[in-house]
């Protein structure tokens, strides 16, 4: 029985996704949750599970194609080794792939050890009434552990948000045993010819063809010039996408405003220096945030959502282009906390291992251009966001004191991006404002550390 495993919606307003890295090919036998895709969008590179285990009998899409959600990637030939495919509705049950005889069907699965030590489970799910075809709730890395520990993760008891399959919860199965272990054994073998099916079809991609010489050119080789017409792929493509939807799509209004972070600057260097400016910063608008919640909000469909919880996410600049990781509650935790949090993201940003729940669910955004340069900019919104805090370069500056005294002071540029929808002009200055008291009073601002 053919099963065809489609395009999930991602979420977030997110319709469509381009295939970075096709990880199965027709004839692999595949596991549930066996990673059988990676797809980029705007938010990050993700791994796609399979909700089926079998062979797999089509892969439909090929790297650098764009889908959409619904659209097929990948068709099962049923379960190998005669095991009953997952998700099977109950009135199926018993029936072969080949339409033998329901009692001969049965006879051969009470000879089966494997399908003896999934008929439990398999009862399980035919019995709650719910479709086993979803994949089990868990991160790409939970999973690969999952499979590095042999533990069938489908098995697990997630203690995550919505029973979220954890890596904990992984490594206390695996420390629990493995009472399947013949079945295990069976597992262990199928990965085993999987891998060397893998690692020789990319031998022999890589091996030249002896039978296709190189031709020799018949005219002299032109010095290949950079430029020409190239096609958006990947990141590129998906963070294009993304903000010309926003710019389109949000009037945007970008409100300035500078602030003397002189006593800050100094208190950083006695006090914390290994806390990046960006940490002082998030946290004073965490603060002007909690007095001014329209800023932390979503809209979506002409329905604004005021967020009671805070969850910042901070563009990253790497190889790859602009990252936003996402500091999820924010406002429940402290400086320290914030900094070394920051830096965590970062570094996962830049090395390309943040997973799809670290740059999703943000509610207000924060991007720091200053260590680069530039004096001002106008950022743009992260949809469904309303609004996101731009900072250009701290600089020494010239400034007239109430007293008429001019006196040279660190300057930090802020720009305010705001969706004119929800929020007015006074609104955006309040907020700033709140932000600029903030940074300049820096025992206030640790008061709320």
């Amino acid at each position: 029985m053919s099963r065809t495993f489609s395009l999930q919606d991602p979420g977030e307003g997110i319709h469509e996704a381009e295939v970075a890295e096709v990880l199965v090919a027709e004839g692999d036998s595949v596991e549930e949750d066996d990673s059988v895709m990676v797809v980029t969008t705007d938010k990050a590179d993700s791994e796609l599970p399979s909700p089926f285990a079998g062979t797999v009998e089509t892969v439909h899409v090929s790297v650098g194609d764009i889908v959409e959600v619904g659209d097929p990637l990948v068709t099962f030939d049923g379960d190998e080794d005669g095991e009953e495919p997952a998700g099977r509705d109950v009135e199926d049950e018993g029936e072969s792939d080949e339409g033998e005889e329901d009692q001969e069907t049965d006879g051969e699965e009470e000879e089966d050890p494997q399908a003896e030590a999934g008929e439990d489970e398999a009862d399980r799910r035919s019995t709650s009434g719910e479709p086993s075809a979803a994949p089990v709730p868990a991160s790409p890395s939970t999973r690969r552990l999952a499979r590095e520990l042999d533990i069938d993760i489908s098995a697990v008891d997630g203690s995550g948000p919505g029973g979220r399959v954890l890596a904990d919860d992984v490594r206390k199965a695996a420390e629990g045993g493995r009472p399947d272990a013949e079945g295990a054994e069976k597992k262990d073998e199928k990965r085993k010819k999987k891998k060397e099916k893998k690692e020789k079809r990319a031998k022999e991609a890589e091996e030249p063809e002896e039978e296709q010489p190189q031709e020799q050119p018949t005219e002299p080789r032109r010095r290949e010039e950079p430029g020409g017409a190239q096609p958006l792929r990947g990141w590129r493509r998906a963070t294009a996408r993304r903000v010309a939807e926003s710019w389109q799509t949000i009037p945007h209004v970008t409100h300035m405003d500078r602030a003397d972070i002189t006593g800050l600057e100094t208190f950083r260097a006695e006090r914390a220096p290994d806390l990046t400016m960006t940490a002082f910063v998030v946290k004073a608008a965490i603060g002007a945030l909690s007095e001014h919640p329209r800023f932390n909000a979503t809209f979506r469909d002409d329905e604004l959502e005021v967020r009671p919880d805070c969850h910042v996410g901070v563009a990253v600049d790497t190889e790859r282009g602009l990252v936003v990781p996402v500091l999820a509650d924010a406002d429940r935790r402290s400086l320290r906390e914030i900094g070394d949090e920051l830096e965590q993201l970062g570094e996962r940003a830049r090395s390309g291992s943040l997973e799809r729940d670290d740059v999703s669910g943000g509610t207000f955004t924060v991007t720091n251009v200053g260590p680069l340069g530039g004096t001002a900019f106008t950022p743009i919104i992260v949809p469904p966001q309303v609004a996101i805090l731009g900072l250009a370069r701290a600089a020494p500056t010239p400034v007239v004191t109430d007293d008429g005294e001019i006196v040279v002071r660190t300057m930090l540029p802020i720009c305010l991006a705001f969706d004119h929808r929800i929020n007015d002009g006074a609104d955006a200055a309040r907020f700033v404002s709140t932000i600029v008291a903030l940074l300049e009073d820096p025992d206030e601002l640790l008061m709320r550390s």
